[in-house]
């Protein structure tokens, strides 16, 4: 027998038991067949009659003879079922050499229970990258990989959290926002994500770090409601912290690759900040009150624009009825309710 080059040649002959019974059950026929016919001859025995005896004689010789043919076949039957024993014993032996020598690497426990080393499969060590599962194949493997991871080893993913993704940020929130192996390793793909901070709130932004794989992609946070202005923007690996504050309450970042290869990660930490809106900001003749981030003016009576800055039309201005003997004058409070303050002697509404 031949199994991967290992020869080795046996001769086992074994006695079948099922052919060693229906031995033994012909001859327990052939017995019982002889019982009878030596209880026949018993019943009518003639001691007289020398042939009666004679054939008494030859039947207890051919008893004897099955009885210990009888013998001989149980102890065939014996010697055959050591030997099928035997035999199951010396098969589990050479299983067990060939499941041995059936692998590239084998210690010998014993001579029925060899200890097999296997060698490394091609899941081991894990081919697959970022978690990925792995799976035997014939001679090869399959990776299967968590989104939005993807790729033959799981080495590429797309935008992590998903392109678009919007964090809205609660008051007083200091949390930490970060992506690896991103975007997918193809060209011109954007990762775009949004932060927004209720009214009246603006966002703090540290850049803990950005990493660049490949070339040619841009890293930055954009100041969304206020044109899009850049806050920070890098094509390079850059490890040092950098921390920029929004004008508005919306900030995006955004990952671009312009090239094929270009992919990286980034960490960022991001914190709501209030800051009242009229902090420095003068309003004139008013007084400026916060409209959720924006500073908002309102206006003494008798002026007006966004920083009240403008004096309203005076309301007396060409007003003659007052005459000769008095002048218009109005409620400075409201602005409004002209009326006539007459000189000493005259009174009316008119002065007269």
């Amino acid at each position: 027998m031949n199994e991967g080059g290992f020869t080795f040649a046996y001769n086992i002959s074994v006695a079948d038991p099922e052919d060693v019974l229906n031995q033994a059950n012909q001859t327990i026929s052939a017995v019982k067949l002889l019982t009878d016919l030596v209880n026949n001859l018993t019943s009518n025995l003639n001691f007289t009659n020398s042939t009666d005896y004679q054939q008494l004689t030859t039947l207890l010789a051919d008893i004897n003879n099955l009885s210990t043919n009888i013998s001989d076949i149980e102890a065939q039957y014996n010697q055959a079922l050591q030997q099928q024993n035997d035999t199951n014993s010396l098969l589990q032996q050479i299983n067990g050499t060939l499941q041995c020598y059936s692998q590239t690497k084998c210690v010998t426990g014993g001579p029925t229970t060899p200890i097999v080393t296997t060698l490394p499969g091609p899941c081991s060590p894990n081919p697959c990258k970022n978690g990925g599962t792995c799976t035997v194949i014939g001679n090869g493997y399959s990776c299967s990989c968590t989104s939005p991871i993807s790729g033959q080893n799981c080495e590429i993913a797309a935008c992590d959290p998903a392109n678009g993704h919007i964090t809205n940020v609660p008051n007083n929130t200091v949390a930490n926002f970060s992506s690896s192996l991103f975007p997918q390793q193809i060209s011109g793909l954007n990762c775009f994500w949004q932060f927004r901070a209720p009214p009246g709130f603006k966002l703090n932004i540290t850049v803990e770090s950005v990493t660049f794989t490949g070339t040619n992609g841009i890293f930055q946070v954009l100041d969304v409601l206020n044109n899009n202005a850049s806050l920070y923007s890098t094509s390079t690996t850059d490890q040092s912290a950098v921390s920029v504050k929004t004008l508005e309450s919306t900030v995006a970042i955004n990952f671009n690759t312009a090239s094929q290869g270009a992919s990286g990660a980034f960490r960022i930490q991001y914190a709501t900040v209030y800051e009242d809106p009229c902090t420095g900001y003068s309003c004139g003749n008013g007084t400026c009150i916060a409209n959720g981030n924006q500073p908002q003016c309102n206006c003494f009576p008798c002026y007006s624009g966004t920083k009240c800055d403008i004096p309203k039309k005076n309301p007396c201005d060409g007003v003659t009825i007052c005459g000769a003997h008095g002048h218009c004058d109005y409620n400075q409070a409201t602005c409004d309710n002209q009326h006539c303050v007459c000189d000493s002697g005259y009174s009316g509404p008119f002065c007269t």
